[in-house]
């Protein structure tokens, strides 16, 4: 039986999940090749970066990457090549530091050998006028005891941290199929500032996200530092390392 790459998501109407939800479908109905099928495949990446993290920028911006370990692993002899060909050492691409004539080189190899990556690549920008999008003072209940920790957290973090995770849910809840292996990727960041900040964002994602997801996963934790410890099974998402990924 065929499934549909996108499937429904069970959110609360009128929101603004309610409104990507019902226009992810109709993009489905109106062109059925729009969206990346990630469910044949045993993994699923998901990469997240910030920006405009500073006062004087107007927004900041969440971007999420999605796509399959089977898609990843035929494009990384691209991305490796290019890197053969334009770099002399490991610098990381960046797009702050393009000055260097390198970084320049890669740009546009690395950016076409990117659009032949199957996978979906989602990015939302929220005016910094808007302190916290959730209803009240912050996105959960502090006098609540099981949120006890998140009390040490600045609010800003516990807002960013949020919107991370609830977009993260989302977008696996309709990407995503049972018995899955998902690696997250993130950017190194005050979400995931030390070894405590971590354990705690492992919590708060597994009571946001099984919000949207219904069906059973496994998230393997990981860092470059560190080997890839063993697949936990996990009924909504649960744990994950911090990995600065590095083109």
């Amino acid at each position: 039986m065929d499934y549909p790459n996108w499937k429904s998501v069970p959110v609360h109407e009128g929101t603004v999940f309610d409104y990507l939800n019902q226009n992810l479908l109709k993009l489905q109905e109106s062109h059925n090749d729009s969206l990346p099928n990630l469910r044949s495949s045993p993994s699923i990446l998901v990469g997240s970066d910030y920006s405009g993290k500073y006062s004087k920028t107007s927004y900041l911006v969440y971007s999420f990457l999605l796509t399959s370990i089977n898609a990843w692993s035929a494009w990384e002899p691209k991305r490796l090549e290019i890197r053969r060909r334009v770099f002399t050492d490991s610098r990381r691409m960046s797009f702050k530091r393009l000055s260097d004539y390198q970084r320049q080189g890669a740009l546009l190899p690395l950016l076409e050998a990117a659009n032949d990556l199957d996978g979906l690549s989602f990015t939302i920008a929220i005016n910094n006028k808007c302190a916290n999008p959730f209803p009240g003072e912050y996105p959960l209940d502090l006098s609540n005891p099981d949120f006890e920790a998140f009390k040490k957290w600045k609010k800003k973090v516990l807002v960013k941290a949020f919107v991370t995770i609830h977009f993260i849910g989302f977008l696996l809840a309709g990407l995503s199929a049972e018995g899955q292996d998902v690696l997250w990727f993130t950017d190194e960041d005050a979400i995931v500032a030390n070894e405590q900040r971590l354990r705690e964002l492992t919590n708060l994602f597994a009571w946001v996200s099984s919000q949207y997801l219904t069906c059973i996963f496994r998230l393997i934790p990981a860092t470059y530092s560190a080997p890839f410890r063993p697949p936990i099974p996990l009924d909504s998402g649960h744990l994950f390392r911090n990995i600065s990924a590095t083109l």
